[in-house]
């Protein structure tokens, strides 16, 4: 089911910023013909960055297509663990394009589940585009270059652990119980700093007003009754986990 307003999450994904660079040969556009056709030069006449780029994106997109099934996780809806390309960058030095690109560079976001080490993600990742390399003259001989320039590792707090119970009891008082068979807790479906307090021990849950759908976005706005809610809720909880009288 889709997470309601201020769901409580006990577990994120975990992501990349995986950064690929793709060399071609930049020769005059004019070159195109003999680098493609029967009978040309082949490679030696230019090679196509951006092109070989797309090839490079295509073959992520066949094991984005794999994951749908290999990558699940019981807290996390189903096809959500992807590799998303959000920059493609390609030129002969110049923004023109009156040559073939010298080089071009793909920028990809990886959502991992929390089931898998981060670095056998890595590996998987990089194996499928050598691979794919090898069917390719000049990817062959010019294998992509890798550059895992970030990491942000996931949270996962156990759903019984006190604080979660805690915190699901103070919701339901302030907003009323979530109906009886549905989920009490949900996935976080991003990254938020509650991994990094994790990583030193402490457990975690992520509350707040807002909704992923619109994050980020031109129209990006937080509901204000959601945020008296929060605050509500937040309240309790601290005080209930403090020991507050």
């Amino acid at each position: 089911s889709q997470p309601r307003p201020l769901s409580i999450a006990t577990v994120s994904a975990g992501n990349f910023n995986l950064q690929l660079d793709v060399k071609g040969y930049g020769t005059h556009s004019g070159n195109r013909g003999p680098s493609i056709r029967a009978g040309g030069e082949g490679n030696a006449a230019g090679v196509n960055a951006v092109e070989k780029a797309i090839l490079v994106v295509q073959a992520l997109q066949q094991l984005e297509q794999e994951w749908g099934i290999t990558k699940s996780h019981p807290a996390f809806p189903a096809g959500i663990f992807s590799m998303v390309p959000g920059v493609f960058h390609g030129d002969a030095g110049v923004p023109s394009v009156g040559y073939l690109a010298e080089s071009a560079t793909i920028g990809y976001l990886v959502w991992y589940p929390p089931n898998e080490g981060p670095e056998a993600v890595k590996a998987e990742i990089e194996r499928h585009v050598h691979h794919a390399a090898q069917l390719d003259s000049w990817l062959r001989q010019n294998p992509p270059r890798f550059r895992w320039e970030s990491h942000w590792p996931v949270f996962d707090t156990p759903a019984d652990h006190p604080l979660v119970k805690l915190l699901v009891a103070d919701r339901a008082d302030v907003l009323g119980e979530i109906p009886a068979g549905l989920p009490q807790t949900h996935s976080f479906n991003a990254v938020c700093d509650a991994s990094f307090i994790a990583a030193k021990g402490i457990p975690v849950v992520a509350m707040g007003p807002g909704d992923l759908r619109c994050a980020h976005a031109v129209n990006e706005y937080v509901d204000l009754a959601e945020i008296a809610s929060c605050a509500r809720i937040l309240a309790r909880t601290i005080v209930g986990w403090c020991g507050a009288a």
